[in-house]
């Protein structure tokens, strides 16, 4: 995604909207390809890697549970956010608009809609969303929230 930024010009923006307009399609799509991959990436890493253990589950205490419960809340949130972004674009493109028919695009591939959408900037609140989620995920692994707790025997 940063060797292939969105485009911008030096002067002063209000709306990060218009940070989002690119000039060349083929930069635009490489970086929505990674943005994608990236989200998916992380999306993996939470729900797979970080739920890993090297002791069998009957050993893991409830703390370890409660985490591996947080790594895939925060996977499905950032899936869910995901999928929400495809549909936004596809809806925008309006390359879903031959394989549904019905109210469902005719309200949310509406240009009223969209336009809404473009002026909430949809797009930056559901990155936001992924990127907390994942921060999360990420603060729990590093066992910021729900440390185990050592037990010494003497």
């Amino acid at each position: 995604m940063a060797l292939f930024p969105t485009g911008f010009n030096d002067s002063m923006i209000d709306s990060c909207h218009a940070v989002r307009q690119v000039g060349n399609p083929i930069v635009a799509r490489i970086h929505l390809i990674s943005a994608f991959c990236l989200f998916v990436t992380l999306s993996i890493i939470s729900l797979f890697l970080f739920t890993k253990s090297d002791r069998p589950k009957w050993q893991w205490g409830p703390n370890k549970k409660r985490r591996n419960r947080v790594y895939r809340r925060s996977a499905y949130v950032m899936l869910t956010c995901l999928a929400l972004l495809v549909g936004y674009f596809s809806l925008k493109g309006g390359s879903l608009q031959p394989y549904i028919e019905g109210t469902f695009v005719e309200y949310f591939g509406s240009p009223e809609w969209l336009a809404l959408m473009d002026k909430i900037d949809i797009i930056f609140w559901l990155e936001t969303v992924m990127l907390f989620a994942f921060g999360i995920s990420w603060l729990t692994k590093g066992k910021i929230f729900f440390k185990d707790r050592r037990v010494q025997i003497y």
